[in-house]
């Protein structure tokens, strides 16, 4: 079983997987449609930044899973409100569920608090 620390450690990688997928999401959208967008320069800088500094998070907290013997593996959505997070420890798959709608809120706070600092 896992400790009330390790299933931290999972919902933070959690947020920080869902923000990068949305963030890479996002980038491909701007660079499809670039053209409609009067300051692309500047909005993809914002975003790129955003995207490295997501991206070093993540393989940090992948590293803290790692030596915590944690996997990390599959998401699932489960119906139109809820999604699995699928992890291994100790040998044993289990999943945590999130409410989609409050996950994407805290991915959309904790991308506004890194951008205001």
């Amino acid at each position: 079983m896992i400790t009330n620390e390790q299933r931290q450690l999972i919902h933070q990688f959690v947020v920080i997987d869902m923000a990068q997928r949305s963030i890479k999401s996002d980038i491909e959208l701007y660079e499809k449609y670039t053209d409609r967008l009067k300051m692309t320069k500047i909005y993809m800088k914002i975003i790129n930044e955003l995207a490295e500094s997501i991206h070093q998070e993540y393989h940090n907290i992948k590293r803290l899973l790692n030596l915590n013997k944690i996997q990390v593996g599959r998401w699932q959505r489960v119906d139109d409100t809820h999604s699995n997070y699928y992890y291994i420890y100790q040998g044993i798959e289990d999943a945590l569920m999130y409410n989609n709608l409050q996950l994407k809120n805290e991915v959309e706070n904790m991308l506004i608090q890194r951008l205001t600092g």
